[in-house]
């Protein structure tokens, strides 16, 4: 009896030393005992606007308050790690914990998603913004619920700061970067430092009128000038002064204004079809203008455009609706995927030279000095010769 005395006070004794090791633990520790309770440390010396809290039994090291005139917090989020998946655990990752920083965010990127960190581009069901900067698009993404919006605000001196500053990533209004649980001394006033350059060079607002017409006229790289201007064309209305001062060039920008102009395009179109890198193009928007004044100029650069080893498959429905008898034999030499576009751009010439009064079945010459021939089919309701 005794014995069982004694050993019930042990345990209880243990009980309550136990529990008083875990309340003074659970205590908010005023010295930092781990790597980043000393980088947290570090960064609220260096800004006294900063309170640091350490890691203890029941809580993770918290960074809070103000840095370089931003909101700063930090935030511990769990994760799953599918690399560590067994089937002890139903095919489950491991769970692991992050520490996050994140910087109040401003300007219109705020209102979408930007970055190449994990998860971004993944997890959201927002429209993407391309920018036509090839090696920007690959190495940031960007999405949001008005995409011309912050398609403005990327022009190449924007583009450029969120390449570099890889690893942050803008979701719900702030700038994010994962911390390592071994972050030294002097990481996260560096991370902090690099932020408030990167939340300063993105929160400015441009207006978006104003920032897609800087685009479209002086930004570096060609690419980014057309592929704005397309998409403000798909989701919005250009101004129409500006799309006639485009129209007037010799470039991409030319051809899409003029293209979007309609009937008032037309002069531009023509003007367009003296330019080799855009005449075909020109012409193919040209042929569907019920003026047939052109059709002869645009059946010749439409055959040049054949012969090339990337013609397109507009190119030959093009040719279909203004080519004659001398287009036909060309048109039978395209294999391939075109093959069927090309038989289809035939029987449309020949359909086409029968109703303006050739009789069906006539001899044609397909190719002059080429000695082809070209047979009209016959069509039910006209009369063979």
């Amino acid at each position: 009896m005794d014995e069982m005395m004694v050993l019930g006070g042990l345990l209880m004794v243990s009980f309550v030393v136990a529990v008083g090791v875990l309340l003074w633990r659970s205590q908010p520790s005023v010295h930092p005992r781990t790597d980043l309770d000393h980088a947290f440390a570090r960064a609220a010396a260096v800004h006294p606007t900063l309170t640091a809290t350490f890691e203890n039994a029941m809580q993770a090291p918290s960074l809070q308050g103000t840095a370089h005139g931003l909101s700063v917090s930090s935030r511990q989020l769990m994760v799953e790690d599918s690399r560590y998946s067994s089937l002890s655990s139903g095919g489950r990752g491991r769970v692991d914990y992050v520490t996050e920083l994140h910087l109040a965010g401003g300007g219109a990127l705020a209102g979408g998603v930007v970055g190449s960190g994990r998860g971004v581009s993944g997890g959201s069901s927002l429209p993407r913004v391309r920018t036509g900067d090839a090696a920007f698009d690959r190495a940031v993404f960007v999405a949001g619920t008005d995409p011309l919006s912050m398609l403005a605000q990327l022009d190449a001196t924007r583009r450029r700061a969120l390449v570099m500053a890889r690893g942050w990533r803008l979701q719900h209004g702030s700038w994010r970067w994962e911390l390592s649980s071994t972050s030294d001394h002097e990481s996260v006033v560096g991370v902090l430092k690099d932020g408030a350059t990167l939340v300063e060079a993105a929160r400015s607002q441009v207006p978006t009128v104003e920032g897609l017409r800087a685009l479209v006229d002086d930004d570096p790289l060609p690419e980014v000038r057309e592929a704005v201007l397309q998409t403000w064309l798909e989701g919005g209305e250009p101004p129409q002064a500006d799309l006639r001062r485009w129209a007037a060039g010799t470039d991409g920008r030319a051809l899409l204004a003029a293209a979007a102009l309609g009937e008032a395009g037309v002069p531009y179109l023509v003007a367009l079809l003296d330019h080799p890198d855009v005449a075909s193009a020109a012409a193919v928007h040209l042929v569907r203008h019920p003026d047939e004044g052109h059709g002869a100029h645009c059946a010749e650069v439409l055959l040049e455009a054949l012969a090339s080893a990337s013609v397109q498959a507009d190119v030959v429905e093009a040719l279909g609706r203004v080519g004659g008898p001398g287009c036909v034999a060309p048109l039978r030499a395209v294999g391939g995927a075109l093959r069927g576009e090309a038989s289809q751009a035939i029987d449309r010439i020949q359909r086409r030279i029968v109703a303006e009064g050739g009789a069906a079945g006539a001899v044609s010459i397909a190719d002059a000095g080429g000695g082809g021939v070209a047979l009209a089919p016959h069509i039910p309701g006209t009369q063979r010769e």
